[in-house]
């Protein structure tokens, strides 16, 4: 262990009633996993429920094997992979420490322990095995029913509406470079957010173009909140004032503000958007910074500027991706490995000026140098997977001017018209039978000697390279 803290002096603090000493045996506990496993499995059976979702979801970040796959594991008998080797390892440990406290549990506490542990949705199968073999079948079927509870708690059903691919900034790398023009009428928008709701989703995106130019965008944010939804989305805060003024926290629930290459803005755009980041910043929305890697030797320092200005420490970094015509600037998968250290370089930029950095699309941590991605794969801000998969593969799903549904902005050359859906299950079916081929493809060669590509946790990078290049799965 990395400090003086015996098991059971950790054991007494994390037990105790004082929130203060129980705040440090929690910190403890953590700080010394893997070593601390068992003790934190004995504390999740005990513990009350708000301290032990604290350490369920911290779990989560540090062991990304206990995440929620987009499938169930490839290969449970392979003993070896040339990549993310040591996760396996760690996984192998957390199971063989799992059997070894689950031979000790009795009676009630079981069941209670059972579904406690049912978030930790990446190690289902070997859980299921180990109550299997140990306990009795009642509890491997109470076990699978909590699982599924969990799976419907954990759903977040959301629908994305492009109204137009209109915009006032001409960025070269735009997903919507060179997209037709239409506009999507008002009643349209009215009566999909009506259907949306009735099929249970809480949460609305935009996109475009940019969406704040929408001439009917008061009304729409006056329509969400009339039917209790609620909104982000992504957005280059170029929009009339009006619109900066509505984008309040009784909807808006944050903003991803693209902060384009500073040669791209024009006349006072510059002026306006650091204004408006602060405008958005008073009215109490919080906001993350969006850039771009389209291009070898990307300069931030003007984005750098604009967090020290506006006080906003959160950038959402991606490689861009190819458009449904390959007519935008984008990071091809063969100059990947290229940019990886420019990536590392701003990471460590970002560390030294306290902003937290996000991958918003996947980037292939295989291609980070060894030490790098043995910490990066612990830290959910550098996902290997996105959200595309969840609730059956309709997260990203979006409308386009062209009253058509796609499964995701990034494949926006598969697409069927809106009228033509009866419900949320038709769309399900729709999105799910185009997204898992993608999902499932091997994105290199070595995806097969990769843990994480074996136990489903990782895509690779946007599903638009895979789209473009024909990759569709082969494997089961």
């Amino acid at each position: 262990m990395s400090n003086s803290l015996s098991h059971s002096q950790i054991r007494q603090l994390m037990l105790a009633p004082e929130p203060e000493f129980k705040s440090v045996g929690l910190q403890q506990l953590l700080l010394n996993l893997p070593e601390t496993t068992r003790l934190a499995l004995e504390f999740i059976s005990l513990g009350a429920q708000k301290d032990i979702d604290l350490v369920l979801n911290d779990f989560r970040c540090r062991f990304p094997f206990l995440r929620n796959p987009f499938g169930p594991p490839r290969n449970l008998g392979k003993n070896r992979y040339s990549y993310f080797d040591e996760t396996r390892k760690e996984m192998e440990f957390f199971i063989n420490t799992l059997r070894e406290f689950m031979t000790e549990l009795e009676g009630s506490r079981r069941q209670d322990f059972l579904r406690r542990i049912s978030p930790w949705l990446g190690i289902t199968p070997e859980a299921q095995k180990l109550i299997e073999e140990l306990w009795s079948p009642d509890d491997a079927r109470f076990y699978s029913t909590m699982v599924q509870a969990a799976r419907q708690g954990m759903k977040r059903r959301q629908f994305m509406i492009f109204f137009s691919y209109q915009c006032n900034l001409q960025c070269p790398y735009c997903f919507a470079k060179d997209k037709e023009q239409t506009v999507l009428p008002l009643e349209r928008v009215l009566s999909v957010l009506d259907w949306v709701q009735a099929e249970g989703a809480k949460e609305i995106t935009f996109c475009g173009g940019e969406p704040t130019l929408y001439p009917y965008f008061p009304e729409v944010l006056k329509s969400l909140g009339e039917r209790k939804l609620r909104t982000y989305f992504a957005t280059n805060l170029l929009g009339p004032a009006k619109v900066i003024s509505a984008l309040l926290p009784d909807i808006v629930d944050s903003l991803i503000v693209h902060v384009a290459p500073r040669d791209t803005y024009q006349g006072g755009q510059w002026k306006r958007l650091l204004k408006n980041l602060k405008q958005v910043r008073a009215q109490g929305v919080p906001a993350g910074l969006r850039i771009n890697i389209y291009k070898p030797d990307c300069s931030f320092d003007h984005v750098f500027f604009v967090s020290q200005t506006t006080g906003f420490k959160e950038f959402q970094l991606a490689l861009t991706f190819p458009n449904s015509s390959r007519a935008n600037i984008f990071v091809p998968l063969s100059e990947f490995r290229k940019m990886i250290p420019e990536v590392l370089q701003l990471k460590r930029d970002c560390e030294r000026e306290s902003i937290k950095l996000i991958f918003s699309k996947p980037i292939p941590l295989c291609l980070f140098p060894e030490a790098d991605r043995a910490t990066m794969v612990k830290e959910p801000s550098f996902p290997p997977a996105c959200s595309i998969f969840e609730d059956n593969c309709t997260f990203n799903a979006c409308l386009t001017p062209s009253e058509n549904i796609s499964p995701c902005l990034a494949l926006l050359d598969h697409m069927r018209p809106w009228s033509s859906f009866q419900n949320w299950d038709d769309l399900a079916g729709y999105c799910r039978e185009r997204v898992m081929p993608l999902l499932d493809a091997p994105l290199f060669d070595h995806c097969p000697d990769c843990f994480l590509f074996e136990r489903r946790l990782c895509q690779g990078a946007c599903l638009a390279h895979k789209n473009m290049e024909g990759k569709l799965s082969t494997h089961g």
